[in-house]
């Protein structure tokens, strides 16, 4: 709790924390391998070179971690599109579906009721009007 407190107050993480003193490090190595050739001490020249080499390693390995995890969010945001686009054609082949059952749920209604209508038609039809009101009858039926 007290870390989190104090990396609060600092405003550093451990990535930035370790990177500032991965350079401060090499900074302190070139520093003393200045030195030690000036001094000709090669034992010294060693290890700070052997200290280089782990740090270009380790650096290389970053690199290609990094170059890894690009490509993972590169292939997942593919993904994503792929499945966004499956989705909007999902959605409108399900649209246009959706509309031609409605059209063709009121033709089959419209080809139910035309025998209907057309009985009624035929039984106008063979009415004849006798008294007044049958004569009005018939003529709002038209």
């Amino acid at each position: 709790m007290d870390e989190e407190m104090l990396e609060e107050e600092v405003g550093e993480t451990e990535e930035e924390t370790s990177t500032k003193n991965m350079w401060e490090s090499v900074e302190t190595l070139t520093k003393y391998y200045k030195e030690a050739v000036l001094a000709g001490d090669y034992q010294t020249i060693t290890e700070i070179e052997t200290a280089f080499y782990r740090l270009e390693t380790e650096k290389n390995e970053l690199v290609e971690k990094l170059s890894t995890l690009t490509e993972e969010i590169t292939s997942g945001k593919d993904r994503f599109i792929c499945l966004q686009v499956d989705f909007d054609n999902f959605r409108r082949r399900s649209d246009k579906e959706r509309l031609s059952v409605r059209s063709d749920a009121q033709g089959e209604v419209i080809e139910s009721l035309l025998p209907m209508v057309d009985n009624f038609e035929r039984a106008k039809q063979q009415l004849q009007p006798e008294t007044d009101k049958e004569k009005q009858l018939k003529l709002c039926m038209l």
